[in-house]
Protein backbone atom coordinates (compact mmCIF):
# COMPACT_ATOMS: atom_id res chain seq x y z
CA UNK A 1 0.00 0.00 0.00
CA UNK A 2 2.69 2.30 0.68
CA UNK A 3 4.52 1.99 -2.13
CA UNK A 4 1.25 2.13 -4.48
CA UNK A 5 1.14 5.80 -2.74
CA UNK A 6 5.03 6.62 -3.63
CA UNK A 7 4.70 5.39 -7.15
CA UNK A 8 1.26 8.17 -7.72
CA UNK A 9 3.19 10.55 -5.33
CA UNK A 10 6.21 10.08 -7.70
CA UNK A 11 4.22 10.10 -10.62
CA UNK A 12 2.37 13.42 -9.72
CA UNK A 13 5.45 14.92 -8.86
CA UNK A 14 7.20 14.42 -12.88
CA UNK A 15 3.75 15.64 -14.48
CA UNK A 16 3.80 18.56 -12.60
CA UNK A 17 7.19 19.09 -13.29
CA UNK A 18 6.63 18.53 -16.90
CA UNK A 19 4.22 21.20 -16.76
CA UNK A 20 6.02 23.91 -15.81
CA UNK A 21 8.90 22.86 -17.80
CA UNK A 22 6.44 23.24 -21.06
CA UNK A 23 5.95 26.75 -19.02
CA UNK A 24 9.18 27.71 -18.81
CA UNK A 25 10.16 26.72 -22.02
CA UNK A 26 7.32 28.38 -23.82
CA UNK A 27 8.17 31.70 -21.79
CA UNK A 28 11.61 31.29 -23.01
CA UNK A 29 11.36 29.82 -26.44
CA UNK A 30 8.13 32.13 -27.14
CA UNK A 31 6.59 28.94 -28.67
CA UNK A 32 3.03 30.58 -28.18
CA UNK A 33 1.31 27.28 -26.01
CA UNK A 34 -0.12 29.93 -23.23
CA UNK A 35 -0.64 33.27 -23.50
CA UNK A 36 1.43 35.91 -21.80
CA UNK A 37 -0.46 39.36 -22.62
CA UNK A 38 -1.78 41.20 -19.70
CA UNK A 39 -4.06 43.46 -19.45
CA UNK A 40 -4.72 46.62 -16.92
CA UNK A 41 -7.87 48.81 -17.40
CA UNK A 42 -7.97 51.98 -15.01
CA UNK A 43 -10.47 55.10 -14.72
CA UNK A 44 -9.38 58.42 -13.23
CA UNK A 45 -11.80 61.13 -11.57
CA UNK A 46 -15.74 60.34 -10.91
CA UNK A 47 -15.83 57.33 -13.52
CA UNK A 48 -15.82 53.89 -11.94
CA UNK A 49 -13.39 50.95 -14.01
CA UNK A 50 -16.01 48.63 -12.49
CA UNK A 51 -18.48 50.03 -15.14
CA UNK A 52 -16.11 48.94 -17.85
CA UNK A 53 -16.01 46.22 -20.34
CA UNK A 54 -13.58 45.14 -22.82
CA UNK A 55 -14.29 42.65 -25.38
CA UNK A 56 -11.83 41.11 -28.12
CA UNK A 57 -13.19 39.61 -31.38
CA UNK A 58 -12.40 40.34 -35.40
CA UNK A 59 -15.03 43.05 -36.36
CA UNK A 60 -14.99 43.80 -39.82
CA UNK A 61 -14.67 47.40 -41.31
CA UNK A 62 -16.72 46.53 -43.87
CA UNK A 63 -19.76 46.90 -41.53
CA UNK A 64 -22.57 49.78 -42.46
CA UNK A 65 -22.66 51.55 -39.21
CA UNK A 66 -21.14 50.71 -35.61
CA UNK A 67 -24.53 49.35 -34.75
CA UNK A 68 -22.89 45.85 -36.02
CA UNK A 69 -20.83 46.05 -33.31
CA UNK A 70 -23.32 45.68 -30.72
CA UNK A 71 -26.14 43.51 -33.13
CA UNK A 72 -24.26 40.40 -32.68
CA UNK A 73 -23.29 40.43 -36.10
CA UNK A 74 -19.40 39.83 -34.82
CA UNK A 75 -18.19 37.05 -32.05
CA UNK A 76 -16.30 38.33 -29.77
CA UNK A 77 -15.63 37.54 -25.86
CA UNK A 78 -15.42 39.77 -23.12
CA UNK A 79 -11.60 39.80 -21.74
CA UNK A 80 -12.06 42.35 -18.83
CA UNK A 81 -15.72 43.16 -16.89
CA UNK A 82 -16.49 44.05 -13.10
CA UNK A 83 -12.65 44.90 -12.49
CA UNK A 84 -11.71 41.44 -13.34
CA UNK A 85 -9.77 39.77 -16.48
CA UNK A 86 -10.08 36.76 -18.21
CA UNK A 87 -6.93 35.53 -20.51
CA UNK A 88 -6.48 37.56 -23.42
CA UNK A 89 -4.82 34.86 -26.10
CA UNK A 90 -4.01 36.93 -28.94
CA UNK A 91 -3.37 35.93 -32.65
CA UNK A 92 -1.21 36.59 -35.51
CA UNK A 93 -2.84 39.22 -37.92
CA UNK A 94 -6.27 41.17 -36.81
CA UNK A 95 -6.65 41.68 -32.92
CA UNK A 96 -10.03 43.79 -32.56
CA UNK A 97 -10.79 45.73 -29.35
CA UNK A 98 -14.49 46.94 -28.22
CA UNK A 99 -13.94 49.19 -25.11
CA UNK A 100 -17.43 50.27 -23.31
CA UNK A 101 -18.08 52.36 -20.55
CA UNK A 102 -21.50 52.19 -18.90
CA UNK A 103 -22.90 50.99 -21.98
CA UNK A 104 -23.17 54.90 -22.98
CA UNK A 105 -19.77 55.11 -24.66
CA UNK A 106 -17.15 52.95 -27.10
CA UNK A 107 -14.25 52.50 -29.01
CA UNK A 108 -13.29 50.31 -31.05
CA UNK A 109 -9.50 49.74 -32.73
CA UNK A 110 -7.38 47.02 -34.26
CA UNK A 111 -4.27 45.52 -33.05
CA UNK A 112 -2.27 43.83 -35.97
CA UNK A 113 0.27 41.46 -34.83
CA UNK A 114 3.11 40.53 -36.78
CA UNK A 115 3.91 36.90 -34.80
CA UNK A 116 1.75 35.08 -32.69
CA UNK A 117 4.54 34.38 -30.46
CA UNK A 118 4.53 38.00 -29.43
CA UNK A 119 3.50 39.16 -26.37
CA UNK A 120 2.06 42.13 -25.24
CA UNK A 121 0.72 44.60 -22.04
CA UNK A 122 -2.44 45.89 -22.58
CA UNK A 123 -2.85 49.34 -21.27
CA UNK A 124 -6.74 50.87 -21.01
CA UNK A 125 -7.27 54.26 -19.37
CA UNK A 126 -10.00 56.01 -18.78
CA UNK A 127 -10.68 59.87 -18.56
CA UNK A 128 -13.54 62.01 -17.98
CA UNK A 129 -13.02 65.83 -19.43
CA UNK A 130 -14.57 67.40 -22.27
CA UNK A 131 -18.01 66.73 -21.33
CA UNK A 132 -17.29 62.87 -22.79
CA UNK A 133 -14.39 60.46 -22.18
CA UNK A 134 -11.08 59.92 -23.06
CA UNK A 135 -9.66 56.53 -23.51
CA UNK A 136 -5.93 56.11 -23.71
CA UNK A 137 -4.57 52.96 -25.20
CA UNK A 138 -0.48 51.71 -24.57
CA UNK A 139 0.68 48.46 -25.57
CA UNK A 140 3.63 47.13 -25.17
CA UNK A 141 5.44 45.20 -26.79
CA UNK A 142 6.93 44.06 -30.04
CA UNK A 143 4.00 45.20 -31.92
CA UNK A 144 3.18 47.91 -29.64
CA UNK A 145 0.79 50.93 -30.63
CA UNK A 146 0.08 54.31 -28.23
CA UNK A 147 -2.93 56.48 -28.96
CA UNK A 148 -5.44 59.07 -26.86
CA UNK A 149 -9.32 59.07 -28.82
CA UNK A 150 -12.25 60.84 -27.45
CA UNK A 151 -14.87 57.69 -26.90
CA UNK A 152 -17.99 57.82 -28.91
CA UNK A 153 -21.79 57.67 -27.34
CA UNK A 154 -23.58 54.58 -28.13
CA UNK A 155 -26.73 56.52 -28.69
CA UNK A 156 -24.54 57.66 -31.78
CA UNK A 157 -24.08 54.37 -32.94
CA UNK A 158 -25.94 54.63 -36.53
CA UNK A 159 -24.06 57.72 -37.52
CA UNK A 160 -20.30 56.18 -37.14
CA UNK A 161 -18.42 53.92 -38.49
CA UNK A 162 -15.20 52.77 -37.67
CA UNK A 163 -15.23 55.52 -35.28
CA UNK A 164 -15.83 58.23 -37.62
CA UNK A 165 -19.26 60.06 -39.41
CA UNK A 166 -20.57 57.55 -42.06
CA UNK A 167 -20.34 60.52 -44.51
CA UNK A 168 -16.47 61.15 -43.69
CA UNK A 169 -15.94 57.48 -43.58
CA UNK A 170 -12.98 56.95 -46.01
CA UNK A 171 -11.35 53.79 -47.77
CA UNK A 172 -7.60 53.62 -45.48
CA UNK A 173 -7.52 52.23 -42.17
CA UNK A 174 -5.07 53.56 -40.47
CA UNK A 175 -6.77 50.57 -37.57
CA UNK A 176 -8.28 53.01 -35.43
CA UNK A 177 -10.35 55.05 -38.13
CA UNK A 178 -10.82 54.86 -41.61
CA UNK A 179 -10.17 57.91 -42.86
CA UNK A 180 -9.63 59.33 -46.50
CA UNK A 181 -6.30 59.78 -48.84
Amino acid sequence: MKLRYKILIGLGGLFLLGLISIYVADSLLHLGLFSHNSIEVTAEGDLDSKKIVVRKGLYSINRNSDEDLFNGTFQDEIVFKDENSWGLATDYGENDFLIIYDDEYYYQFRHFIFNRQHSHDYKFHLIEQDKGITLSVSIEGKDGMKFTRKMNRISEISKLKTNVPIEDAGTIYNMKELVRD
